[in-house]
């Protein structure tokens, strides 16, 4: 597992801290300056380290989806044809016999999904506790060197905010992102069934919007969350520093100058 991240400038709107008790060095990044992943590959690739110990589990996640995904695009087809050919000409018993159709759709697409969500957070939790007890190991071999250069409240952040968020992307955002893909997929086929003149048509429209959003969107996302992360390290940084140093705080009178530090950490 890699070291957390190397040293990080300072910034020159911080004021400085009284003896920095709680693990002295400079403060993490400025909030407005950006941060880039260098290896997002790499990355993937390490997390896929412990992914591939749950590969069974990954494979009926994805079986599921498949089929909730199905099961997704088989109800509103089933309304259409109720409508159709049971609503408009009155036919009741068709109607009734249809409707229960849909209701076990619906009720095995809720069973199927509820299944899908067990499992993926089965192998997020398991994954995180991995990563964190990789990540706590390594700090146990670090100097204390490198310590004193890194504030403690953003080493702790790391090991329980920035985990968190891959813990949210795993149980959340996986899912989300396969479903979708395979529900525009399956949508677009079942489009293209019924009537290919409209669906020829609008299939021309969607990906273009949906490429212009997805790049306007997904960029401004991407620097909120880098500026968000960057941010909460630096205030978990000065809470701890400030809790621990609370004697000398107070001894020094500096309650006020902790205020409007924090106000703008």
């Amino acid at each position: 597992m890699p070291s957390p991240t190397p040293q990080r400038a300072a910034s020159p709107a911080t004021p400085p801290m009284m003896g920095r008790p709680g693990g002295g060095g400079p403060h993490p990044m400025p909030f407005g300056e950006k941060v880039r992943a260098k290896d997002t590959q790499g990355t993937l690739r390490r997390l896929w380290v412990y992914l591939r110990h749950q590969r069974a589990a990954l494979l009926i996640v994805t079986l599921l989806v498949l089929a909730t995904s199905a099961l997704n695009l088989v109800g509103p087809y089933l309304l259409g044809i109720a409508v159709d050919d049971y609503i408009i000409p009155g036919d009741l018993p068709g109607l009734a016999r249809i409707s229960l159709l849909m209701l076990a759709v619906y009720l095995l697409s809720a069973l199927l999904t509820w299944f899908q969500i067990y499992l993926i957070a089965s192998v997020s939790q398991r994954t995180i506790r991995a990563i964190r007890n990789d990540l706590f190991t390594k700090l146990q071999t670090l100097s204390l060197r490198y310590f004193d250069q890194h504030p403690h409240g953003d080493l702790m952040s790391r090991l329980t905010n920035d985990v968190e968020n891959i813990n949210m992307v795993l149980s959340e955002s996986v899912i989300q992102l396969l479903s979708g893909a395979i529900t525009l997929v399956g949508a677009a086929a079942l489009m293209l069934w019924l009537n290919p003149i409209l669906a020829i048509a609008g299939l021309i429209t969607i990906p273009a919007m949906m490429l212009l959003f997805t790049r306007w969107i997904g960029g401004h996302t991407r620097t909120g969350f880098r500026r968000q992360q960057s941010s909460l390290g630096t205030l978990n940084g000065y809470i701890e520093e400030t809790i621990t140093a609370q004697r000398v705080v107070k001894a020094y009178n500096r309650e006020q100058d902790a205020l409007a530090h924090f106000e703008v950490a």
